[in-house]
């Protein structure tokens, strides 16, 4: 009976262990090409700006640009990259302090809106509180609500995206993304 059970404990956890390594696969090849991406970007706009030296200014202007957002994207691909390792050895850091939330999250949609996929569509906060300030990581907190609002613009063809917070109760605050993608 004992060995019964210990048999289909082991055949669990070699399940649960095959899951989880699926999905490191997963996770691993999406970043792959999550990188690539941006790294295409930078390369074809670098060519160009090199290949033709009499583009006119305001071209020059958009390519550098476009490098430039594509450079951002890159670091902070590389950026979540090592945080998820530092959350799979245990040694991430969380560093609080006070944020005015409401500020926050207009950042991160003016940061997200500049990389938008689709012509015509924004991310926008649509709910707020009033004098919202919080004791949080604040890396760790754009970290998230960007990864979501970025996915939300990026399969938002039409539409929109909607950011906000609303409070719950005493210290419990309920944050979304919206999208009609």
């Amino acid at each position: 009976q004992q060995r019964r059970r210990d048999r289909e404990a082991l055949a669990q956890l070699q399940a649960k262990n095959e899951e989880i390594s699926l999905l490191k696969e997963s996770f691993i090849a999406n970043m792959t090409h999550e990188i690539r991406t941006p790294l295409n970007g930078i390369v074809g706009f670098a060519s160009m700006l090199a290949d033709y030296p009499d583009l006119d200014a305001e071209t020059r202007a958009q390519c550098k640009k476009e490098i430039e957002d594509n450079k951002t994207h890159v670091l902070q691909l590389v950026s979540d990259l090592l945080d998820y390792s530092r959350i799979e050895s245990g040694t991430l850091d969380y560093r609080e302090e006070e944020v005015d939330i409401n500020a926050l999250m207009h950042e991160i949609c003016i940061r997200e809106n500049a990389h938008a996929p689709f012509e015509g569509v924004e991310a926008k906060v649509t709910e707020q509180l009033p004098d919202c300030r919080l004791r949080i990581d604040k890396v760790r907190f754009s970290q998230v609500l960007s990864n979501l609002v970025r996915n939300a613009l990026k399969f938002t063809e039409k539409g929109s995206v909607r950011v906000g917070c609303r409070k719950l109760e005493a210290g419990k605050y309920y944050f979304f993304v919206a999208d009609t993608g």
